[in-house]
């Protein structure tokens, strides 16, 4: 029979969860603190701007999912009606001209090559038209 020295297996320097519920709690903890940290939006990568995308001579293609319309615009005009911003607030800028949401918009940019045969349409600015509201307000009298 072999005999074991017990004096020479110490305590583990860091703390051993020997309980299950212990193990449950822990692995939810650093789930809930990894889904947070993968949710948010780093500081230091920002996507490419409008500008960007402009010197590059790309198009961008507006789809959207609920009613499957597709429309192509040049960055250019699109920095001329909403700014030079990130590619990422897009979306939320723009409305569907056909079902008026914003909500189901995807925005892709891509490079037109000499290889593609079908002929896209593109969407020019021609005119920024302002909608002049009346606003009104009531008084009262006596």
């Amino acid at each position: 029979m072999i005999e074991i020295d017990d004096s020479r297996l110490a305590a583990p320097a860091f703390p051993v969860l020997r309980d299950f519920d212990l193990h449950r709690r822990a692995l939810a903890e650093s789930l809930r603190l990894f889904s947070l940290r993968s949710m948010s939006r780093s500081r230091y990568h920002k996507s490419a701007t409008l500008a960007q995308y402009r010197d590059w001579r790309q198009i961008a293609t507006v789809s959207c999912n609920l009613c499957r319309g597709k429309r192509h615009y040049l960055p250019a005009d699109l920095i001329e009606l909403l700014g030079d911003m990130e590619t990422e607030h897009l979306e939320r800028r723009m409305r569907c001209e056909a079902c008026d949401r914003n909500d189901y918009l995807h925005v892709r940019f891509w490079s037109p090559i000499a290889g593609d045969d079908y002929p896209i349409t593109i969407r020019r600015l021609e005119r920024v038209e302002t909608i002049r509201r009346p606003v009104w307000r009531d008084e009262r009298r006596g």
